[in-house]
């Protein structure tokens, strides 16, 4: 393959805003952008990529990180710290792919995403965050998150909004007050969960799963075939709804519980003690 030219980029500029005039798409090659030490081309386009055959890694720090998004199949490992002062992203994968996985901040936002489905989707690409902890969290278009470790806010609200097939997974949360909203086929499961409110909508076949929660007020909302379920419950009060086929699992022990489903919804309440 030739080297791309200036007059190359001009000319593609160029039939990009022919495109956008005539209400078509187009796709080329677009200027070079600095990534840590090294720069890599950006490719706009689902093109077959040769593989360099060499695995490289590539490292951004950023400060004042509370909030976090991603889209298109980026799988995240995440480690919160209490101690961090600045959040470190590595990426680890074949040269040639580097190009195609963006880390961006915005305001207090990391932003995480690739450009290239077919390539990213057919090889292993690693991405690390370690930093302080972010207290809101979306995932989209079959993205996924692991947090290792605690994930500990007590004072502070956290916020997970899922959908399109992607998924986060947490070992502990302690947090001042929690919601999660989970939509289209996406998951969210917490091992252990401390906090003072909770509320969780699911719908659209998603599913929502707490394997242990300390709380004082829980809500779920479940519809469309979503499935929540909240085991080793500790609370005061439990308010569940589930609608169009949706299934909510309690279990443990509620000073109060108001239950409710319609239109083909379940809650399976055998195993939960309400009053005790």
């Amino acid at each position: 393959m030739r080297n791309i030219t200036s007059k190359d980029m001009k000319y593609c500029a160029q039939l990009l805003i022919i495109a956008a005039l005539a209400g078509m798409t187009a796709s080329c090659i677009t200027v070079y952008e600095s990534s840590g030490s090294s720069s890599y081309s950006t490719v706009q386009s689902d093109e077959k990529v040769k593989l360099a055959g060499d695995i490289d890694s590539v490292s951004y720090t950023f400060e004042g990180i509370s909030e976090y998004s991603s889209s298109g199949a980026a799988a995240v490992i995440y480690t919160p710290s209490s101690t961090a002062t600045k959040t470190t992203v590595t990426v680890k994968a074949d040269k040639a792919l580097l190009q195609y996985i963006k880390v961006k901040a915005k305001g207090d936002e990391l932003r995480i995403y690739r450009t290239n489905s077919r390539e990213y989707r057919k090889n292993k690409v690693s991405i690390t965050v370690t930093g302080p902890v972010m207290t809101s969290y979306e995932l989209t278009s079959a993205s996924t998150m692991s947090i290792k470790g605690d994930l500990s806010v007590p004072d502070r609200t956290v916020k997970i909004e899922t959908s399109s097939s992607s998924g986060i997974w947490a070992e502990s949360i302690d947090a001042a007050s929690m919601s999660v909203d989970a939509s289209s086929s996406s998951v969210v499961k917490i091992k252990s969960l401390k906090t003072d409110s909770f509320k969780a909508t699911a719908t659209s076949s998603s599913e929502v799963g707490v394997g242990q929660i300390e709380v004082q007020n829980a809500k779920i909302t479940a519809s469309s075939s979503a499935d929540v379920s909240l085991k080793n419950i500790s609370a005061d009060n439990v308010i569940a709804s589930a609608t169009s086929s949706a299934d909510i699992i309690l279990s443990g022990n509620t000073g109060t519980a108001d239950l409710s489903s319609s239109s083909s919804g379940t809650i399976s309440r055998k195993k939960l003690s309400v009053g005790k």
